[in-house]
């Protein structure tokens, strides 16, 4: 069985085999154990719980953008998770590392009424957008007055 893996490796997989010691390539588990730290999710949940920890919004990046990856990386980092867990990893990871402090205040007050992190998002979106209206309703009240 193990000769049959180790024919079928191509590319970065072949490389792995070069670095087990010679007499262990033969050792079918000894490979797969290889290729599953390379390239297998279980190796890869420390570090994407590790991005989670560390993911903040970057200033270009839209709020359905950032929603989208705190989304993704939490199900790649928590994948047995219950649903009620990962929506609430989800939503506090938006809402604490958004580049927009005021929004951030404002979407805490309404956290509980947050169940799902789409429902952060929404929020978000509306705080945005009632704080750029206020902003266009004040440029165009100061032009008044100079008038």
């Amino acid at each position: 069985m193990a000769t049959s893996l180790v024919i079928s490796l191509r590319g970065q997989a072949l490389e792995i085999l070069q670095s087990i010691p010679e007499e262990q390539q033969n050792d079918y588990d000894r490979i797969v154990g290889s290729l599953e730290i390379k390239y297998g999710h279980k190796y890869l949940r420390q570090l994407y719980q590790s991005q989670i920890k560390s993911r903040q919004q970057r200033s270009n990046e839209s709020l359905q953008e950032y929603e989208a990856d705190i989304e993704q990386l939490v199900h790649l980092a928590y994948p047995q998770a219950p649903k009620d867990f990962l929506e609430q990893i989800s939503i506090h990871t938006f809402i604490d590392e958004l580049v927009d402090t005021e929004m951030q205040q404002a979407l805490r007050l309404g956290r509980h009424t947050q169940v799902r992190v789409s429902d952060a998002l929404v929020a978000a979106l509306e705080f945005k957008a009632a704080k750029e209206a206020s902003r266009s309703y004040k440029s165009r009240r100061c032009l008044n007055k100079r008038a």
